[in-house]
Formats: C-alpha cells, sequence, structure tokens
C-alpha cells in the first residue's frame, strides 16, 4: 500500500477581520469530547473485544494508522481509548480552532493536476467535524477548505479544524486504484503539534 509520504502542519491561531478594522474573537478550539471519541473509536473499530486496537483495526482508520506515533504512548503497537482521548485533549489544549493545510498529489511521481481532494472525518468524529475539499493545479497542489453539509464554503482557503480525517483523492478523467478513494488507505491527522509545514503529501501509483 502506498501512504502518505508524509503529512506535515502549522497551526496558526486565526484572527477573522470584518468591518472597518473590527477583529472578532480567536475561532474557538475543537469542541471534540475527548473521552466521548476515544470511546466510540474503540468501540467503532474494535472487531475482537479486546479493548485495545490492533494493527489491523488500526488499518480500519487511515488516519489513526498515519499517526500511530503520536498516538501510541506506551509503545506498544496497539492504541487504546485513552490514548485517542488523550491526543485529542493535546490539540484542545493549544486552544487552536483552525489550521493552515494544503495536500500535494503525484501519480507515477509526477504532480497530478484536476485531482479532487477530500478530507472525510473519521467515523468517530463525523458529528463533530465538517470534510474538507480541494482540487490539484498544475503543481499537483489542493488548496483545502472546509464545506458545511448544503455545500457552502465553511472556511477560508486552507483552513481546517484539527482532527483525524480519511483522504479521498478522484480524478475526473483518470481511475484511480480504490486503495486511493472508495476503499482509502489514505488519512492524516491535522494537529498543531506536527512538523510545521502545512502540506500533506500523497505518492500515488496507477497500478493496481
Amino acid at each position: 500500500m502506498h501512504h502518505s509520504l508524509f503529512q506535515n502542519f502549522a497551526g496558526i491561531a486565526l484572527l477573522s477581520v470584518v468591518g472597518c478594522g473590527e477583529v472578532e474573537e480567536p475561532v474557538p478550539p475543537v469542541q471534540i469530547a475527548p473521552g466521548a471519541a476515544g470511546s466510540a473509536a474503540v468501540e467503532l473499530l474494535d472487531k475482537d473485544g479486546d479493548a485495545q486496537l490492533s494493527q489491523s483495526e488500526i488499518q480500519q482508520a487511515p488516519s489513526i494508522a498515519a499517526s500511530i506515533k503520536y498516538i501510541d504512548a506506551n509503545n506498544d503497537g496497539q492504541v487504546a481509548a485513552d490514548e485517542i482521548s488523550a491526543r485529542i485533549q493535546s490539540w484542545k489544549e493549544t486552544q487552536i480552532g483552525l489550521m493552515s493545510l494544503n495536500c500535494q498529489v503525484q501519480l507515477d511521481g509526477k504532480p497530478l493536476k484536476d485531482a479532487n481532494v477530500r478530507l472525510e472525518p473519521e467515523r468517530f468524529l463525523i458529528d463533530d467535524l465538517l470534510h474538507a475539499e480541494g482540487r490539484t493545479n498544475a503543481s499537483g497542489v489542493a488548496v483545502l477548505r472546509m464545506i458545511d453539509a448544503d455545500g457552502n464554503p465553511h472556511s477560508d482557503p486552507g483552513m481546517v479544524r484539527p482532527g483525524f480525517y480519511k483522504v479521498r483523492i478522484t480524478h475526473d478523467r483518470y481511475r484511480l486504484p480504490a486503495r486511493y478513494n472508495t476503499a482509502t488507505t489514505l488519512g492524516v491527522e491535522v494537529a498543531p503539534d506536527r512538523p510545521a509545514s502545512a502540506i500533506a503529501a500523497f505518492a500515488l501509483r496507477s497500478s493496481e
């Protein structure tokens, strides 16, 4: 499987400018309840009932798989509900509500233009986060923005809420393998303490 080359993010505390020089309060931090989200993740993904997510179970949530070293606090190769909860709590403590994030997509080593990139909250966060989407330019870079349930933009271009997201990449002219879209293995964690470059890069291959 070919996962993202890296997922690097830069967190910023965003101020909304309104009227003539008036500045609103910073965007509030994520409102996810850490304990409930951690429990929901394990309940959803734990197939053998041992209250831990094994390596195979983790693969059902690509963003957790991509961020395992940040989540697996005791380095036992498994993930427990309290580890997911602690990770989410760490986002909230930064008081950061929006972060800068673009995606770069390559296909067979070359920038892929006009690819549709969609970030979908993992199912255990689906009631707390909006999805984000964008289309790649000639350099293969997509500027993402959050979209509400009616399809209207819900943030400035390039701004996304901290969270765990599946990534689905499609193209109007090329049939990309299912592992990049309908059965995606791609995921990102948007988090304030990730290395700062604000680019998530995905190296795709056209062969199955």
